[in-house]
């Protein structure tokens, strides 16, 4: 259930002391570094497909890995989902 918020005690921050976002891995550096032609290969322990999107993603908005792709399939027998980031 949701709290209703008290009107007489709302709280306010200057905008440029919001903290800014952080990014936890490295994945510009990761992404820079396949090869042209492979594929990185990366199953669900070392890190999910939606974490991967969302870095990618991130990256091509702000101009940069507009050539790399990425893809997931799951495994029939394991029932794991393998991501790949392809650099064609």
């Amino acid at each position: 259930m949701s709290k209703e918020l008290d009107m007489e005690n709302l709280r306010f921050l200057p905008i440029d002391k919001i903290p800014p976002r952080k990014r936890r891995s490295k994945w510009r550096e990761i992404f820079s570094r396949i090869p042209k032609g492979q594929a990185l290969v990366l199953n669900e322990d070392e890190a999910s497909y939606a974490s991967v999107r969302s870095s990618l993603k991130s990256y091509k908005e702000e101009g940069e890995f507009q050539n790399i792709m990425i893809y997931s399939r799951q495994d029939l027998e394991s029932g794991k989902r393998m991501t790949y980031v392809l650099n064609p």
